[in-house]
């Protein structure tokens, strides 16, 4: 028995809208008084807070994983409003991805050594992306980029035995993340978010070989397209986000028991 393409895309339809509903209802719990992702005293989590403060583990997870649902959340009002953009979607689940994967990453180590260390390669790139943008527009920034490294390098020192803080690299974070996560939530992630990120920067790898081509004219070897987006294509990138973003958020969870 043969599935019909309307078949296909009816069940990607279906699919896509529990993912949909499920954000919905994370960015209610967001939106709301009681946040998602207070800490429980006595937890692991609470214990790496204390540890890397102020840069605390649990505030970023919880931030990274409310930007990524927040992406998914606006997938989700674009898709049902009717919109199917050709690379829109690609670019929002791209976010939902990354924030998802450094969530992820963040708590996927048993050692809090390791967990504090990688706050602080956040934290690092923050400082230097946002002195660069400060000098860019002008804005004086209350302490140097040299100060607050240095608070950073301090806590490394403390926590993990050596002021040395890699440098973050989101590829490598994304494609590695993909390997840790459960058989059940692994969905080709770095090579969705490769394709996301393509569609991102406007880059016409992606699509001519993901979306729906048809010829119009051509000129020797030259074509002109008409490119189109359906379902099926943005059913496989946003189960890749929401996989990772469902993992991170049990994770979270599992840190955030008392012990």
């Amino acid at each position: 028995m043969t599935i019909s393409e309307e078949d296909t895309q009816q069940e990607c339809e279906r699919q896509l809208y529990e993912i949909f509903g499920l954000a919905d209802q994370i960015q209610a719990r967001l939106d709301s008084p009681q946040r998602r992702f207070a800490v429980i005293p006595g937890s692991a989590l609470a214990g790496d807070d204390k540890k890397s403060d102020p840069y605390h583990v649990s505030h970023d997870v919880g931030r990274l994983i409310g930007v990524g649902y927040q992406h998914l959340h606006a997938l989700g009002c674009l898709i049902r409003s009717g919109a199917l953009h050709p690379s829109a979607p690609f670019t929002l689940a791209r976010a939902a991805i990354e924030t998802g994967a450094m969530a992820f990453w963040l708590l996927a180590p048993k050692q809090r050594p390791e967990r504090v260390l990688r706050r602080l390669q956040l934290a690092r790139q923050d400082v230097i992306d946002g002195d660069g943008a400060a000098t860019q527009a002008g804005i004086p920034v209350h302490r140097s980029r040299e100060d607050r490294l240095n608070d950073l390098e301090a806590i490394a020192l403390r926590v993990c035995g050596s002021k040395k803080i890699p440098s973050l690299h989101p590829s490598a974070i994304v494609k590695e993340v993909e390997g840790l996560l459960p058989p059940d939530k692994q969905r080709r992630q770095f090579l969705a978010w490769q394709a996301c990120s393509g569609f991102t920067h406007g880059r016409l790898w992606p699509e001519v070989s993901l979306l729906k081509r048809e010829i119009i004219s051509q000129d020797g070897h030259v074509q002109t397209l008409r490119l189109t987006n359906d379902l099926t294509r943005v059913w496989w990138v946003t189960k890749a986000a929401s996989g990772v973003l469902d993992a991170a958020t049990k994770v979270f969870d599992q840190r955030n028991r008392a012990s």
